[in-house]
């Protein structure tokens, strides 16, 4: 069986190989390709094998989220969580650096303006908690993505000022605070994923406009009756019937009657094209003039529209050489830049015996890298 099914929470090339290793490693799973253009899977699959609830509860242990069910979709409050976010930002940005625009504080005390600053990244943290959740997931499988450098990033400079809270709080006024540096980067990258989305929207429209040419239904001549039926319960050779004015059902050909017909959507002519018995019509295109009957001579799948649509999808899911190599890149790049920030801590700390500038500088390797520049280039 083969399935097109919805996956929530990938971000970049990484997550996509990590779906695809995972799942094509299942018994009973024949093929799975991830398109992470569209955000969606084509899964084949022995149904006598695997059940459709294991390879999602194996997408769900892997940090995202397979979509089975389009009846039972949750409420998506991504953009009302975002613009949340924002204002809570643009606040803790002013608790924080307000001083060095000589703005009015809300506290000279430095002790307090952590407690303040902690209580707004904190709320922060958890409206965006989708990067805690997939990218240490991720890490616990040893398939760490970008999303688990936006989580090590974040939650060691909240960690820290947690640290230097109670270091102030102990009379060691020397720590400062991080709250608005993790909180700004899971913010931006918010943004970035949203726009993201836009974009990726805008890029699949075509396929949905292609899809939604093709009419849910059609009159069938039965036993010289008409009959309004569903177009996946027409069959090769039955006889359809193409009202003026209407799409027509299925690929066929003109049996009876004389007329002009609409093309655009498939040639791109504006002028339409005069058609009568014996010549071919295809699905989707518009009968423009006299009622004509048709002979379907394609099923549904087999038709142009649907080559046309499946092609284009597969076009989208197929790697241009710079692509591949993105992906072997993309393979070694979060562990590699996970080692590095360790090995820079190591190093700073040796030579300098200094926790707050060693941390400083490893926190600026994750903080640098974690943005998903590698993963958004080639798509």
């Amino acid at each position: 069986m083969k399935k097109d099914l919805e996956v929530k929470g990938m971000s970049c090339a990484i997550c996509k190989m990590t779906i695809e290793k995972n799942l094509n490693k299942l018994e009973g799973v024949n093929k799975c390709e991830v398109n992470l253009l569209e955000n969606d899977m084509i899964i084949d699959y022995d149904e006598n094998k695997i059940k459709l609830e294991d390879i999602a509860d194996t997408v769900d242990k892997l940090g995202y989220e397979l979509v089975i069910d389009d009846h039972n979709k949750k409420i998506d409050y991504s953009k009302l969580k975002l613009i949340i976010s924002v204002l809570l930002i643009i606040f803790l940005m002013y608790v924080a650096m307000g001083h060095m625009l000589n703005l009015p504080l809300l506290t000279h005390d430095l002790f307090l303006t952590g407690i303040i600053e902690l209580v707004i990244a904190t709320i922060i943290y958890i409206l965006e908690g989708k990067y805690f959740t997939s990218g240490l997931r991720s890490i616990l499988h040893l398939n760490p993505n970008m999303d688990s450098l936006v989580a090590m990033s974040t939650l060691v400079s909240y960690l820290y000022s947690v640290y230097a809270i109670y270091k102030v709080m102990m009379g060691d006024t020397s720590f400062h605070y991080y709250f608005e540096t993790g909180a700004m980067i899971l913010v931006i990258v918010s943004i970035g994923k949203y726009i993201e989305g836009l974009n990726k929207e805008k890029t699949t429209k075509a396929i949905r406009m292609l899809a939604n040419l093709r009419p849910m239904s059609a009159t069938k001549l039965i036993d010289g009756k008409e009959v309004v039926v569903a177009i996946d319960d027409l069959k090769v050779g039955d006889i359809i019937i193409a009202k003026a004015g209407e799409a027509i059902a299925q690929d066929g050909v003109i049996i009876e009657g004389l007329t002009s017909i609409d093309e655009s959507m498939l040639t791109g002519e504006s002028m339409p094209v005069n058609k009568g018995v014996d010549q071919n019509v295809i699905g989707g295109t518009i009968n423009l003039s006299g009622a004509i009957k048709i002979r379907v001579t394609r099923s549904k799948d087999d038709s142009v529209l649907n080559k046309i649509i499946a092609l284009t999808k597969e076009a989208t899911m197929k790697k241009i050489p710079i692509q591949r190599f993105a992906d072997k890149v993309s393979s070694f790049f979060v562990p590699g830049v996970i080692l590095i920030a360790l090995i820079t801590f190591i190093i700073w700390f040796i030579f300098s015996n200094n926790f707050e500038l060693s941390m400083n500088f490893a926190l600026s390797v994750l903080v640098i890298s974690c943005p998903c520049a590698l993963g958004l280039a080639t798509p």
